[in-house]
């Protein structure tokens, strides 16, 4: 732990714009409090695969992007603290969220990332992502999902960004109706049948 926090404040925020940890599995309390101070615009923590209410709490003050990638398993106690986050939050391998995560990361207080999504069925989660993008986004990535009901394709057809379903192997002709609605551009790159 020592090290790593050695690691962590010998950040130079001045000429670094972007921050990663590959290797640490875990951090504590400290290093969050560490971590979130630095000024960077990315803080990639691919290693960690869990993450303590405790250290997700001392995450949350972090302004810039919060890429959890090895993430899997996202406890309520975890997500209550993460949605916290004053920058952008993205959790690209959290794929089954339970409906208590997903109803907590619906009211996450900044932009939210779910790239790797094989499961979506709130309806509320799926419009706090597609709120979530900003001009500058070129595409929501859901290629993770194999199949969508149809009040979920209709939340996510209010994008203005590209969405993409390369998972998406059939759709119903109802679900083709609303996802045709979307403001940005459609890719259904895996549709073999409507």
């Amino acid at each position: 732990e020592a090290a790593m926090l050695v690691l962590i404040q010998s950040i130079n925020p001045m000429t670094e714009t972007w921050r990663c940890l590959r290797s640490v599995e875990t951090i504590t309390e400290e290093a969050a409090i560490e971590l979130a101070d630095y000024r960077g615009d990315f803080l990639n923590l691919h290693g960690v695969t869990t993450l303590s209410p405790k250290a997700a709490k001392a995450l949350a003050p972090y302004h810039g992007r919060l890429i959890l990638d090895a993430l899997e398993n996202l406890p309520p106690r975890v997500a209550k603290q993460l949605i916290k986050c004053k920058g952008e939050l993205s959790l690209p391998k959290l794929a089954k969220p339970t409906p208590e995560v997903c109803e907590i990361l619906a009211s996450c207080s900044g932009p939210l990332q779910l790239s790797g999504l094989t499961e979506l069925e709130s309806v509320d989660l799926a419009s706090k992502l597609v709120a979530s993008t900003s001009e500058s986004d070129w595409m929501l990535n859901f290629d993770g999902l194999t199949s969508i009901s149809l009040p979920i394709a209709t939340a996510l057809a209010s994008s203005h960004t590209t969405l993409s379903f390369a998972g998406l192997t059939a759709i119903s002709e109802k679900q083709a109706k609303a996802l045709a609605r979307c403001n940005g551009g459609l890719s259904l790159d895996g549709l073999t049948q409507l």
